[in-house]
């Protein structure tokens, strides 16, 4: 007995021991500044003086709240590590997925400092804050996997309060969720009248009023119609429906009152949208307390409700993606109760003409997407014929549409160098950081494409604009395919300088630390009080909106709340999400978040790098992925 509790007693310390350097570590993470630091030494120490002195430097100050945060961490850990009984192969994932966030991480930290990997490893104190930091890291993100893998949803759904909300929700959950929404959107729709919007919204204005000197997308492009200067650079219907709203305004001498109106048109169909996703959550029995919680997402998340308020196409193209994924979910779910309604299947025949009609890469988004969900029924042929027309008959519909109606009435298609946003940024990034390495004729060569003196002033890592901008107008293919050798050719030469540009356009879509944080609280000053438009806020709430984004900067710090205003959230939950459900081979439930991997992987080649309007339609779509996750959770558990 004696020998026992001596036994146990000794695994005790070990344990203690075990966290305590695990905790040891993990403070770093906290206390270590990444950014390199010159200690201050003279010339005649040693080697060893300068390393220990540049350490020195690093560390922040150990005060009271440090003590506070290692006994936290060291709390945590323990509990993590040995009082949680988690099965080998949840450990196996966690130690996958600690190791690529920690790498993930380290990496986005280097770019975050000089836009290059040189802070990992520029001298020998660089590498031993990485190796620390890393080890740091790997215990922290290993321990809140574990914790995450460890939530048992049975005693959630026994125990929680909100799975017992009263009988009044599950009766009115329609109207509280309009009341909800409503009453937490109208403060910001009042303080940032008309609402709010970008130099996109002052392109799509100036198209439909004709204002050449503010259309610079078609200053870029070679129109067919030199009287026409409606282009597809951004989506013609957005563009018809906003310029006919603030028409409308102008009408009565008041832009800001036709703004005002299309802003009230887009809030209006958010409305309707989420609420219908609230009522699908609830129609296919996803628990309470998932659904309360989306309502308070979309109610309560900054990023939902300024972007409700914006002038831009993506907000309702991303609200078109969401509905569209909740029609593949309950085609994939209950086949005939969609694909047996005439009323259901000319409803998601509109969606999906919509969705190619509004978002420019949209044609890659719906057949990605789709061919996923005809795989589903592959054994069925009956069935898949009938996808198919279902797929065929707003295709042609949208290819008369952009290929023949559009071009006929002038308007002009939308610019190659659109594509071209990682290539022309990687010539740009070797003529801005080795110019020597390039020679005066491919010099030359590049200049008749790019800009070259431009490219090299101005380049800007996280943005390709300045870069895709200076793109000049009338490039024969001889030329393009010019530049195309000169390209490769340095791809041979340089590639880790290429490959280093690509992670500085894309990687703040998985770093979490960088990218927006909020939506869009401006008008672009270039439909301000200096233009035609004469677009501005109201004076009089200045003052409220100066006090409410003070305090959305401190909100969007919070530890828990902040989370869900970073990019990268919302592109790890999905990756989580369809390896959760990949996990369960429940491979029916991808079909949904293919759509979502497809913008997800455009974001990759976007031109701005953490934007949360390029994944919005990721955001709107949180809720739908979370009560799939569910579904996919009660299917298994049943089984």
């Amino acid at each position: 007995m004696k020998r026992e509790k001596t036994n146990n007693y000794i695994v005790t310390i070990k344990k203690i021991i075990l966290t305590l350097i695990a905790t040891l570590f993990s403070s770093l993470v906290f206390l270590l500044k990444f950014e390199k630091t010159n200690g201050l030494y003279l010339e005649i120490d040693t080697e060893v003086y300068r390393f220990f002195k540049e350490l020195q430097y690093s560390l922040k100050d150990f005060d009271i709240s440090s003590c506070l945060l290692l006994i936290f961490i060291f709390y945590f850990y323990y509990n993590s590590f040995f009082k949680i009984k988690i099965n080998k192969n949840k450990k196996i994932f966690s130690t996958y997925f600690a190791f690529l966030f920690t790498i993930i991480t380290l990496v986005g930290k280097s770019f975050a400092i000089d836009n290059t990997l040189l802070s990992l490893y520029s001298n020998d104190v660089q590498i031993i804050k990485s190796i620390l930091l890393g080890i740091g890291y790997f215990f922290l993100y290993f321990a809140v996997i574990l914790n995450f893998l460890s939530i048992d949803l049975k005693n959630i759904k026994k125990n929680s309060k909100i799975n017992n909300f009263s009988t009044f929700f599950n009766k009115y959950h329609i109207l509280i969720t309009i009341i909800v929404i409503i009453i937490a959107w109208i403060p910001i729709i009042v303080m940032y009248y008309p609402g709010t919007a970008t130099g996109d919204t002052v392109d799509s204005l100036a198209q439909f009023f004709n204002v050449k000197d503010l259309c610079w997308s078609a200053k870029a492009i070679e129109l067919i119609d030199s009287n026409v200067i409606i282009n597809k650079h951004h989506s013609v219907l957005f563009t018809m429906v906003l310029g006919e709203f603030v028409k409308i305004g102008k009408s009565i001498n008041s832009y800001q009152f036709g703004m005002f109106l299309y802003t009230i048109l887009q809030v209006c169909f958010l409305i309707v949208c989420f609420t219908f996703l609230i009522h699908y959550l609830k129609k296919i029995k996803v628990t309470n307390w998932i659904i309360i919680s989306s309502i308070l997402f979309i109610g309560l998340l900054p990023i939902i409700y300024f972007y409700a308020i914006t002038s831009i196409k993506d907000t309702p193209g991303a609200i078109l993606i969401m509905i569209y994924n909740i029609f593949l979910l309950q085609i994939i779910r209950n086949y005939n109760s969609i694909m047996k309604n005439k009323l259901y299947i000319l409803i998601f025949i509109v969606i999906i003409l919509l969705i190619l009609m509004i978002k420019n890469n949209s044609l890659y988004i719906i057949i990605t997407s789709y061919l996923t969900l005809i795989l589903v029924f592959i054994k069925n042929k009956v069935r898949i014929k009938k996808l198919i027309l279902v797929l065929i008959f707003p295709l042609m519909i949208f290819l008369s549409y952009d290929k023949i109606i559009l071009p006929s009435l002038g308007v002009t298609g939308t610019h190659k160098k659109e594509a071209y946003s990682v290539q022309f940024m990687q010539i740009a990034r070797l003529a801005n950081r080795n110019e020597s390495a390039i020679s005066n004729k491919d010099k030359k060569i590049i200049d008749k494409v790019l800009d070259y003196d431009a490219i090299v002033r101005d380049y800007s890592p996280n943005l390709s604009d300045s870069v895709k901008n200076t793109y000049r107008k009338n490039v024969s293919d001889k030329e393009l395919k010019e530049f195309w050798k000169v390209y490769f050719k340095y791809f041979k030469k340089y590639p880790k300088l290429y490959i280093a540009s690509f992670i500085n356009s894309s990687y703040a879509y998985f770093f979490p630390e960088v990218g927006e944080t909020s939506g869009i609280k401006y008008i672009d000053y270039r439909i301000g009080n200096n233009t035609q438009f004469n677009l501005v806020h109201l004076e009089k709430f200045s003052d409220a909106r100066y006090v409410y984004e003070l305090i959305l900067e401190i909100i969007i710090e919070l530890p828990f709340f902040g989370i869900f205003n970073r990019v990268a959230f919302y592109d790890w939950f999905l990756i989580f999400s369809a390896i959760y459900i990949i996990s369960k081979k429940k491979y029916e439930y991808l079909v949904p978040l293919i759509s979502l991997f497809a913008i997800l992987s455009s974001c990759l080649i976007s031109p701005v790098n953490g934007s949360f309007r390029y994944i919005l339609s990721i955001v709107f779509s949180t809720p739908l992925i979370l009560g799939m996750d569910y579904l996919v959770f009660k299917d298994t558990n049943k089984n």
